[in-house]
């Protein structure tokens, strides 16, 4: 918000010289945080009640893309981790 208000007045020519990317993680499963379940005690194991747990290698990609004053990128799958030198 800062950044956005420091440049909210520039002239459109300025615009012609940003450009603003990100990346975005899409997993198969979910495997962060928590999962509640409510049941009964005689439900313990109930099949039903169990929600199986994938290890955090299980699948999923990312995608890196961009976009600018012109246009946009392509987007652009990450193989590893995205850093400075990718």
């Amino acid at each position: 918000m800062d950044w956005a208000g420091n440049h909210l007045r520039w002239p459109q020519g300025h615009w012609q010289h940003v450009i603003f990317s990100d990346e975005s993680i899409f997993l198969l499963y979910r495997i962060a945080g928590p999962i509640r379940v409510r049941r009964q005690q005689y439900e313990a194991y109930n099949e039903d009640c169990v929600v199986p747990r994938v290890h955090a290698e299980a699948g999923g990609v990312t995608i890196w893309g961009a976009f600018h004053y012109g246009g946009k990128s392509d987007l652009h799958i990450v193989d590893g981790n995205l850093d400075q030198y990718q």
